[in-house]
């Protein structure tokens, strides 16, 4: 008997999983705090783990994450890629909830059905099937319901794309990462993905019918490229996207960052007034603050009550990057 897929909705929730793991394990924080210690060699304390579980600002590393996945006895894939998608821009997140609910399908159809070999190796290689064949597939292994179902999802995959869509009308992901000569390894950990993932995500990454999407993607993945080609020399491994801060003064004490506590430094040179950025002053002076334009002038701002704010020249500023993690001091 087939099963029907009707009303299906497949999105990643990044704090409802570590929420969900940690209820599952029936560890406690501290428990957990004190495993990821001495097994992991992590040091997080019970109140970062609360803000993890209770919708927080950044979602922890992928070291950080795989690490509280297997203490927790939870997927470690399935919550690195829901931080990813939790720090994506809004046009990748529609990729990826589109490439999670096609795979999520494709899973459950193999898990329902007593279908036969040739069936089920069709099913894994399904990318590279003919449309006449695709056609002939489905309708041969889902109902009606279902094939609505699969459909709306896969037709927005470049898989279906490459014989239902002209194909200027796409991003090409694995074009522009190619032209300019990067490896997928490379991409994938500027990205802070595996590669498997990655090479999942350029497959499906494409993106019809809207332009202004397209050219927001567009311009991301360029900037990203870009970083790259001047940050990466042939003998390199990859580009590290992240670096780890030492914090020595009480400044941002109102997000509570204290002295002697490690963030992570996302490196970037755009941020947000809301963000916590990493700042070079005269190329001298590192400070973390919150960053305001004004005019020619930048505020930099603490959030602690008793340190006033700084009106310095931009031209004086450099963005190094902004915060993503808080290691605690324990």
């Amino acid at each position: 008997m087939k099963t029907k897929c009707e009303g299906l909705v497949f999105k990643m929730n990044y704090s409802d999983l570590i929420y969900d793991y940690i209820k599952k394990s029936g560890l406690s924080l501290a428990e957990i705090t004190r495993r990821l210690q001495e097994e992991k060699n992590i040091k997080i304390d019970r109140s970062y783990l609360s803000k993890l579980k209770n919708d927080p600002k950044y979602p922890a590393t992928d070291e950080v994450n795989r690490a509280i996945a297997e203490i927790t006895g939870g997927d470690p894939k399935t919550l690195v890629m829901a931080g990813y998608r939790e720090r994506a821009p809004i046009e990748i997140k529609e990729v990826l909830d589109k490439t999670i609910s096609y795979e999520r399908l494709l899973k459950g159809i193999l898990e329902n059905r007593n279908c036969d070999k040739k069936t089920k190796d069709q099913l894994e290689k399904l990318t590279n099937l003919a449309p006449y064949e695709l056609d002939e597939l489905l309708n041969k292994i889902l109902n009606d319901i279902e094939l609505d179902s699969f459909l709306n999802i896969y037709k927005s995959t470049n898989s279906f794309n490459q014989f239902n869509n002209d194909e200027k009308d796409l991003i090409k992901l694995k074009k522009i990462r190619e032209s300019q000569n990067i490896s997928i390894s490379q991409m994938a950990k500027q990205l802070g993905m595996t590669e498997d993932e990655y090479q999942k995500f350029e497959q499906f990454g494409g993106i019809q019918s809207d332009k202004e999407a397209i050219r927001k993607v567009n311009d991301l993945y360029k900037k990203t490229i870009n970083e790259l080609e001047n940050k990466i020399s042939e003998e390199s491994v990859g580009y590290k996207i992240s670096k780890e801060y030492h914090i020595e003064n009480n400044d941002m004490s109102g997000d509570r960052i204290m002295k002697g506590d490690e963030v992570i430094i996302s490196v970037q040179d755009s941020i947000t007034e809301k963000d916590i950025a990493l700042v070079s002053i005269n190329n001298e002076q590192e400070v973390l603050r919150r960053v305001k334009q004004v005019g020619k002038n930048c505020m930099l701002t603490p959030s602690n009550p008793h340190i006033q704010p700084e009106l310095i020249p931009c031209e004086d500023i450099k963005i190094i990057g902004k915060v993503v993690e808080v290691k605690f001091k324990l």
